[in-house]
């Protein structure tokens, strides 16, 4: 149309293209129940790891959640949860391995954390640049702080009170610390009474003291301990030798035993160190050398059966019971393989035996008697005081809870 067309003059002013519209998402998680309650934490861009270690990226302070419990990670647009704990992690009530996120699903971890998912997504500005609110700190977050100019600089009292309110934060987390540990080492070292009242499994055999008692101590005197625990040092037909921490000791007959001021707590070291077999009246180094072979050959295939570690320290002390039970294997190697077998063994079940019983003291019924049935699998000797503890346990969880499997 030539520009000089007076038609032309009645017709609107073209405008530019429209841009296309583009939108940008951050997500983050926002405590709404536990100890952490009323934080919030920024999701990573790539992988975000909830757990109770201090590294984790969301770092939380419930003692039921594990040190590495759960992880997310960022897929495409969207996000996708991954337990990573035996504990399990629970999206909107319900237990899962891995599944996506939605905005405004809630994260269970530990036996009182929840977790809110919260996803923003705005349009991105002409700039590029995506105009998010403002992000709520965290309590005990302390945000980004411009530098102080020289002309201005920071009132000595607002920097004194800053840090004055940082080293209370401390002390008072190192006082929480140290009183947890406490109230730990004793429930440990007393000889600790589950929610069933079954005395808790020690490291080492002990006599807890439940009542004053007038005893005989090691010079033959007569005294009286109060309630207290007590290692145990020898059994005899009498009673039971034992010391204590500040180096007393005390005869504690049977009869106090079976009238209930005593109670003997079976360690879960002794229990598997301790030998079955009774000693060979004659050496019979072949009958030593086979059971010696046939527990190295289960000691290399312990990953292939929870009880072929068991087995094979078994198999090394019946070697030792052929051979009088010198307290130690002739062949070096085979006696480093028992003593190396002996303490993982321990180590294994002593671990198993605490997860299972922190199951049991948060109300996780089910968690408890699963992890006791594992330590029943990799201990196959019904009358090992560690079975029998296991044993007993699960059947007062059933008294509670008739539903378990």
């Amino acid at each position: 149309m030539p520009p000089d067309d007076p038609d032309a003059r009645n017709l609107p002013a073209a405008r530019p293209p429209a841009s296309p519209v583009s939108t940008a998402a951050r997500a983050q998680l926002e405590c709404i129940a536990g100890p952490d309650k009323r934080k919030t934490f920024r999701l990573a861009p790539g992988a975000t790891l909830i757990g109770r270690d201090e590294s984790c990226d969301v770092a939380l302070a419930e003692t039921s959640i594990s040190r590495q419990h759960s992880r997310i990670d960022r897929v495409g647009d969207g996000w996708v949860l991954k337990n990573l704990s035996s504990n399990g992690t629970r999206l909107n009530k319900k237990p899962v391995e891995e599944a996506p996120l939605a905005n405004g699903d809630t994260i269970s971890v530990g036996a009182k954390t929840r977790l809110r998912f919260v996803v923003e997504t705005v349009a991105v500005s002409p700039g590029g640049r995506p105009q998010f609110r403002a992000r709520t700190i965290a309590p005990t977050e302390k945000p980004e702080e411009e530098a102080p100019s020289k002309e201005e600089g920071e009132p000595k009292e607002s920097l004194f009170k800053r840090r004055k309110k940082l080293f209370l934060a401390l002390g008072g987390y190192l006082g929480a610390l140290l009183i947890i540990m406490a109230v730990l080492l004793a429930m440990r070292d007393t000889g600790y009474h589950g929610p069933s009242g079954i005395p808790q499994l020690t490291p080492v055999d002990m006599v807890r003291v439940l009542a004053p008692l007038e005893v005989v101590d090691a010079n033959g005197l007569k005294t009286e301990i109060r309630p207290q625990s007590l290692r145990i040092v020898d059994e005899r037909a009498e009673g039971i030798l034992a010391e204590g921490e500040a180096g007393n000791s005390a005869f504690i007959r049977k009869e106090e035993i079976r009238a209930g001021k005593a109670v003997v707590i079976r360690g879960i070291r002794s229990s598997l160190s301790r030998s079955p077999f009774p000693s060979s009246s004659t050496i019979n180094k072949s009958a030593a050398d086979q059971a010696i072979a046939q527990a190295l050959d289960l000691y290399t295939k312990r990953g292939q059966s929870p009880a072929n570690l068991f087995k094979a320290v078994r198999g090394f002390q019946a070697a030792l019971a052929e051979l009088r039970n010198p307290g130690y294997l002739p062949d070096t190697n085979a006696d480093q393989v028992y003593r190396t077998a002996l303490n993982e063994l321990i180590d294994n079940v002593q671990k198993e035996y605490d997860k299972a019983l922190l199951q049991e003291k948060i109300g996780h019924d089910q968690a408890a008697v699963d992890g006791y049935n594992r330590i029943i699998k990799m201990v196959t000797e019904t009358e090992n005081p560690v079975v029998k503890n296991v044993i007993r346990r699960m059947g007062e969880i059933r008294k509670r809870n008739p539903k378990l499997k």
